[in-house]
């Protein structure tokens, strides 16, 4: 009988619900399974009942050949849904930094990435949150595409900051790639979110349970330029070092090499290149989360 290993991080924008359906018809009894974070892989094992020590986390790569670009201090709001909750979220922080930075003149922009999941749960819902958005926000865009949000990357604003509508089980790309090009990023401690923020001291997180938290964030990386500036690069070091196609690659080999030993002792090897997160004491730490401004 033959063995397969079996990638299932296609199913990164998947509501869990519906993750196991496609994986039950598009599998029978695998080997091993590809993950991209360990909360997929938790969410997964957990549906499925496949055991986790056969579920085996990889490192996802992206493209690294353009530019770190970070100039103003303009905010950039990015929800990765138009659902009720996603908006009625983005609305209730957006008024809070509004409210919070009204007298510094403040540049808002909001990004519908719709590219992630395009349900809408009521239009008419969805207008009316748009309407009482206007007045808040310099510009308000819905992103179709891929290629589209990357052309917000490309712009000057230097702080971009994230909201998700539920837990993302997986790594959520259009984070890695804002942290990629040099922004000072902030994103919630929900789904797979904590583990990005492991990659370095600099990615800020916030508390939907503490909602002035976020807002604190945003008002301390505005009115400090500098400080901006440094997590930006440090970020964008961070993503070079970590989301390489080479290191992608050798975890892959990786949990390929070990379940093949597992079910096949004779031919065990050596070869470990699971990657593992630094230590945090190997960090350089210029986060606004451990020095006061």
């Amino acid at each position: 009988m033959g063995h397969h290993v079996e990638d299932i991080s296609f199913l990164n924008g998947t509501p869990i619900p519906r993750v196991s359906s496609k994986l039950r018809s598009a599998l029978d009894k695998p080997d091993a399974l590809l993950a991209v974070s360990a909360f997929q892989k938790n969410r997964i094992s957990s549906r499925l009942g496949v055991p986790l020590n056969k579920i085996h986390i990889i490192t996802p790569s992206i493209e690294l050949s353009h530019d770190i670009i970070n100039g103003t201090n303009e905010i950039v709001i990015v929800i990765n849904s138009n659902t009720k909750q996603a908006m009625s979220s983005a609305t209730k922080h957006i008024k809070q930094i509004h409210n919070k930075l009204a007298a510094k003149d403040v540049k808002l922009s909001l990004l519908i990435n719709t590219s992630v999941s395009t349900r809408t749960d009521n239009y008419s819902e969805y207008k009316l949150a748009l309407q009482n958005l206007r007045p808040l926000c310099a510009t308000i865009r819905k992103v179709k595409s891929h290629k589209e949000f990357q052309a917000h990357l490309q712009t000057s604003a230097s702080i971009f900051v994230f909201i998700h509508s539920a837990p993302y089980p997986a790594i959520d790309m259009t984070i890695i790639e804002a942290l990629s090009y040099g922004k000072a990023v902030v994103i919630p401690e929900t789904g797979a979110c904590p583990e990005i923020s492991g990659f370095s001291s600099s990615i800020l997180t916030y508390s939907e349970n503490k909602p002035d938290e976020l807002t604190s964030i945003v008002e301390e990386l505005y009115t400090h330029n500098e400080r901006c500036r440094i997590i930006g690069q440090q970020n964008a070091r961070a993503v070079r070092q970590y989301f390489t196609p080479s290191i992608s690659a050798k975890s892959v080999i990786s949990s390929i090499t070990k379940t093949i030993s597992a079910l096949h002792p004779i031919l065990q090897t050596s070869y470990d290149t699971e990657y593992h997160l630094p230590p945090s004491s190997e960090i350089q730490n210029n986060s606004l989360k451990s020095e006061n401004i």
